[in-house]
């Protein structure tokens, strides 16, 4: 990720991906993502158009994460 970003190719929103292995041994989660508002706070749940704005940034988040290539991964 940070060679990544170096690069100027991708920019993560969180600095270091968090993973977890799952039950199964062959599952992991990984947590490439992080939403706010646009000036950087957390967003509030309770308000329809932070829900949007979180929706809409979550879903390109994880779609342009998709696209990051794995190195060394053997994937």
């Amino acid at each position: 990720m940070e060679k990544a970003e170096a690069a100027g190719t991708h920019h993560f929103p969180r600095k270091a991906a968090i993973v977890r292995p799952q039950r199964s041994q062959i599952e992991w989660r990984v947590n490439f993502t992080q939403l706010a508002r646009e000036d950087g706070t957390a967003i509030n749940g309770l308000e329809p158009d932070d829900l949007t704005r979180g929706e809409i940034d979550g879903r390109r988040q994880a779609l342009t994460r998709l696209q990051f290539p794995a190195h060394g991964a053997g994937v």
